[in-house]
């Protein structure tokens, strides 16, 4: 007998029920909210609002994606992106919203591009927060490296090869002679840990060539990242004493 990959009406059922309940609509009165399997950087599941304004269905994502800019100081930054993230998906913005309208026929692909539209301009809002905080991490490691290893020694912003072949950039190398000193920026964002994650993972894997260094803000504020990052990388903050960084190039 040979095998087949039919489903049985059982197993059809099963995946179809679990398909469904991938999406749920609740009714409020004269709105419907359609809650999809897309997710902003805080976790939360897109959720987008459909009203009937006849002959059209106005389809807004509830503000979502401004209130995740705002969570984390970042409000300014949505005016700045979601016009270009609005049209990469065919819908429009407005001050703290993404919205389209939409016929009947065209409802299914209004609601998942707003909600595509919404959890991406979140993601970029978020990646470019974490970018600026990296930034102003570098900004406080580099005179203290230059002043405890000279100026010499120490490069900002330099391309190394890990053991994969790839090239990252890391914030700061240090050379004396002996294994480099490697040095990142990370903030307690998902986005930096993950990404840097991965990078000082790949350098540690160059057997003792490069010593991987993570600095962070707060190792406190840091929570279960700072496991993470522990994994393959020294973690420092960036008030490090003189004679932990001397401890580290030894």
């Amino acid at each position: 007998m040979t095998a087949t990959n039919l489903f049985n009406a059982t197993q059809a059922d099963a995946v179809e029920a679990a398909a469904r309940s991938l999406v749920q609509v609740t009714r409020e009165g004269t709105r419907q909210l359609v809650t999809l399997p897309l997710f902003y950087p805080s976790g939360a599941a897109a959720t987008v609002e459909v009203k009937y304004v006849g002959p059209q269905f106005h389809i807004n994502d509830c503000g979502l994606a401004y209130h995740e800019a705002e969570m984390l100081g970042g409000e300014y930054l949505f005016q700045r992106n979601a016009p270009k993230v609005a049209q990469k998906h065919g819908v429009q913005a407005g001050r703290q919203t993404l919205h389209w309208m939409a016929q009947s026929d065209q409802l299914a692909g209004g609601i998942a591009d707003v909600a595509g539209a919404s959890t991406e301009l979140a993601r970029t809002i978020v990646e470019r927060l974490a970018k600026r905080s990296e930034t102003d991490i570098e900004d406080h490691l580099y005179p203290k490296l230059k002043k405890i290893f000279g100026k010499q020694n120490v490069s900002e912003r330099v391309e190394l090869s890990g053991a994969s072949a790839h090239k990252w950039t890391v914030s700061a190398l240090v050379q004396l002679g002996g294994p480099t000193l490697a040095f990142q920026a990370v903030t307690n964002h998902h986005s930096s840990v993950y990404t840097s994650g991965i990078m000082l993972h790949d350098l540690f894997l160059l057997e003792r060539k490069v010593v991987p260094i993570a600095v962070v803000r707060n190792k406190e504020e840091m929570g279960d990242y700072l496991r993470i990052l522990a994994q393959s990388a020294n973690v420092i903050q960036e008030d490090v004493a003189e004679a932990e960084l001397r401890r580290l190039a030894a």
